[in-house]
């Protein structure tokens, strides 16, 4: 019987926290969830990142396995990022987390403000069934 390694700690929450924490790793799935983007697109897309942050964040989550980078051998050099089935999975958890902050957000009195891509967010997330 093959033995499972074990990875710092054995708490699945901690070890997705791990994986999607941090400032832009939930905005770059939830762009990457509308469909295939280019870096300048997602780039321009979220302004407030930096370039060598947007590459540290997408490598990291190509590492993670949650998305595909795929060169296209172009002049200019063309690449398209996309979320692969497991990066999709996080669909329902992130509809969740905006419900979730929608209603918390209402408790406290403060105004929630659209999302990026949140009108496109809703009906491509839901589970398949």
């Amino acid at each position: 019987m093959a033995s499972r390694k074990k990875v710092g700690h054995g708490c699945p929450v901690r070890h997705t926290l791990d994986i999607i924490g941090g400032k832009w790793k939930l905005p770059i799935i939830s762009l990457l969830s509308q469909g295939t983007l280019r870096f300048t697109e997602i780039e321009r897309k979220l302004p407030d990142i930096s370039a060598r942050m947007l590459i540290k964040e997408l490598k990291d989550l190509e590492s993670h396995q949650l998305l595909t980078r795929t060169i296209f051998a172009a002049v200019p050099l063309r690449v398209e990022y996309s979320l692969t089935d497991a990066g999709r999975s996080l669909g329902p958890m992130l509809l969740v987390m905006h419900d979730w902050g929608r209603n918390h957000m209402a408790s406290l009195d403060q105004v929630s403000e659209p999302c990026s891509g949140e009108r496109r967010l809703v009906p491509l997330m839901q589970p398949k069934e």
